[in-house]
């Protein structure tokens, strides 16, 4: 919030899309209007109701959206269009997994600034940091077929072809998004 708070009053975007979990949306929204001079809104109600709400956003004097993660893969027809300067995903590893209808609709929006905030970026597999850092700065990981190359060990297991057995250089991984990463 302090990092969208900073862009919004040094002009270099108006309108932020915040995705928290569906149980937070109304704590980020009393949060935004505590801590700063901006005005959020929550998208919530019937489809509708939604579809108003995000006119509203558009049209009125909100500089916060608030949306949470089902809202933004239903609505993401709706909002595809709409140009949010900059995205904060709350609880962020829920888009490890680029195979997800919520990460393909999320990749469809094209902020010029992005943050994830998460506390378990990577829980098991080193594809669930390369997720979350496609999506956040896709050139720091590279092509997915380059990075499975170089970091996933590939076999047979059990009579099946093409497994995934293991990893490899993950120092190299950790290297190339450190910058990006604040503890």
């Amino acid at each position: 919030m302090a990092a969208a708070n900073e862009l919004l009053q040094e002009g270099l975007v108006k309108k932020v899309l915040v995705v928290p979990p569906a149980s937070l949306k109304y704590q980020w929204k009393n949060e935004i209007e505590k801590f700063s001079d901006y005005h959020a809104i929550v998208i919530d109600g019937t489809a509708a109701k939604r579809k108003k709400q995000y006119l509203s956003f558009q049209q009125g004097d909100f500089s916060f959206c608030v949306a949470g993660y089902e809202t933004v893969r239903g609505d993401i027809d709706l909002i595809k269009d709409i140009p949010f300067d900059c995205i904060v995903l709350d609880e962020a590893h829920r888009i490890k997994n680029r195979k997800t209808q919520l990460y393909k609709a999320l990749i469809q929006l094209q902020p010029q600034y992005r943050f994830a905030l998460t506390g378990t970026p990577m829980q098991n597999r080193p594809d669930e940091i390369f997720a979350l850092m496609s999506w956040i700065e896709p050139e720091v990981l590279g092509k997915v077929s380059a990075f499975r190359k170089e970091h996933i060990v590939v076999g047979e297991k059990y009579g099946r072809r093409f497994i995934d057995l293991g990893y490899k250089k993950l120092d190299t991984i950790r290297e190339k998004i450190s910058s990006r990463m604040v503890r």
